[in-house]
């Protein structure tokens, strides 16, 4: 992998896990969290809702490791989009 010197350290983690060195569970680094703590408003915040088009949010998606998660985020995103 390529990567900056400033992103040696992040390679290193992903070679970590790709060996299974990290057992079980995965820690995430910090870098990996964002300082905004609302994905909904960190993805869409800059969306006028009352004129987006399809095509507009083509590019944008959150990702989820369940299908009850994904709904609670479809739902939030209905009530910011006021839906």
């Amino acid at each position: 992998m390529r990567a900056l010197e400033s992103e040696r350290d992040f390679g290193a983690w992903l070679l970590d896990i790709g060996e299974k060195k990290s057992g079980s569970t995965i820690q995430l680094p910090l870098q990996c969290y964002s300082s905004i703590q609302d994905p909904i408003h960190q993805l869409y915040s800059d969306i006028d809702f009352s004129s987006v088009t399809p095509q507009e949010l083509k590019d944008q998606a959150l990702l989820t490791v369940n299908n009850e998660r994904c709904m609670e985020i479809n739902n939030s995103v209905g009530i910011y989009a006021g839906k």
